[in-house]
């Protein structure tokens, strides 16, 4: 999740200015949003207001991604399927963290 956007903000300052981060969550606060694309570049943060449920089946980034986090929904077997539904999108040996 985006949450305030403070891991958001640490994933685009490590990584190349071609980065995109792709962002899923119920609510962004859109002062946050603005503020990181403002200093980062409109294209590299992509958001997805919605329940991961519903548009991580249907996601299709431009190219794999080559980093998976998933940080969001904590309950039963969420975690599991966020996993389960973004790895078709995922380059093959790309590192996938946890926050739960």
């Amino acid at each position: 999740g985006f949450f305030q956007g403070v891991s958001a903000h640490l994933w685009l300052s490590a990584t190349p200015g071609s980065t995109k981060l792709y962002s899923f969550d119920l609510e962004f606060p859109s002062r946050n949003v603005e503020v990181l694309r403002e200093f980062f570049g409109a294209s590299r943060l992509v958001t997805t207001q919605e329940s991961t449920r519903n548009s991580l089946p249907e996601f299709q980034p431009t190219k794999p991604c080559s980093l998976l986090s998933i940080d969001g929904d904590h309950n039963d077997w969420n975690p599991y399927q966020d996993l389960v539904d973004f790895l078709p999108n995922t380059m093959c040996g790309s590192p996938v963290l946890f926050d739960e």
